[in-house]
């Protein structure tokens, strides 16, 4: 494996610089749940003043491993290093200020653990500091709410695309739609692994998977761009309710309003004269929000 040869080479190199404090793999790797697919994620401890020469150091490592055809650098709470060489190995090193990454450690709701990162390089016992797992976490009411807004509105500008004949923005609101749907899922897990989205089958539950392939692809044709991706919207809608206790009451709290009485009555006018014979479609917020509430 690409990988692991990768591994063992930056370990060899950079063992020897005494500018990083530490060098941890992080992402599939960390957690011990690569496969062939997964990219390289690390987390570099160091001192802030020495990033910009470690990130020289960095691409100069990789670059001693194979052609590198793409470099980002950005900056931000740390340095972020992303790479893709000849072969599309893909490699990310986020670099942390020391005494950032300590204070993280001390705090309640830490962002490494040793179920999370496993250590290449560590010269002054920072593994041992690390907990043995992340805390659990719970939906984040903003998020849930941003997301609950977010899928509403863009399910009635769907109805303005339509009444201009934009069927191809249609496909594209509707695969909006898809994607909050899949964030609130995520959301919803209380997994505080949760990895990236090409691990989103093992994110979700296997009920929420489920949901989400029993969603219609639709295509650029009037036909089907106002019906299927709306399509059988109490399984979509029903999804929201799945949160409980604070978070559940959050979501029915969060669709209080004129928002709520607004959009159902711009669904009708919207749709009425496209979708005649399917008041599924037309009552479908109603439900939900009989669901949130019942």
């Amino acid at each position: 494996m690409k990988q692991s040869a990768f591994i063992e080479h930056a370990k060899e190199v950079l063992e020897s610089d005494s500018r990083l404090g530490a060098l941890f793999l992080s992402g599939s790797f960390g957690r011990g749940s690569a496969d062939d697919y997964s990219d390289l994620d690390f987390v570099g401890v160091a001192a802030a003043a020495d990033h910009i020469e470690l990130a020289t150091a960095w691409r100069e490592t990789i670059a001693g491993f194979a052609p590198v055809v793409y470099w980002s650098q950005r900056s931000g709470g740390g340095l972020l290093l992303n790479a893709i060489t000849e072969d599309w190995l893909r490699i990310d090193l986020w670099l942390v200020d020391t005494s950032s990454f300590l204070e993280n450690l001390l705090s309640s709701a830490p962002h490494y653990a040793r179920s999370t990162l496993k250590p290449l390089i560590d010269r002054n016992g920072i593994a041992s500091k690390l907990p043995p797992s992340l805390p659990a976490t719970s939906p984040n009411p903003g998020t849930v709410d941003y997301l609950i807004s977010e899928f509403i509105r863009v399910l009635g500008l769907i109805a303005v695309g339509m009444g201009r004949g934009e069927d191809v923005l249609g496909v594209t609101g509707a695969g909006l739609l898809r994607e909050l749907l899949t964030r609130l899922m995520v959301e919803e897990t209380h997994s505080p692994e949760r990895g990236g989205m090409l691990h989103l089958s093992r994110t979700v539950t296997p009920e929420q998977m489920a949901v989400l392939r029993a969603l219609p692809y639709p295509g650029p044709r009037r036909e089907e761009s106002p019906s299927r991706p709306l399509g059988d919207r109490s399984s979509i809608l029903s999804t929201r309710t799945r949160p409980c206790g604070p978070s559940r009451r959050h979501l029915a709290d969060s669709f209080r309003g004129r928002h709520e009485e607004a959009s159902p009555t711009r669904l009708r006018c919207g749709f009425h004269t496209m979708v005649t014979g399917r008041p599924a479609l037309l009552d479908a917020h109603g439900r939900f929000r009989a669901m949130l509430r019942g």
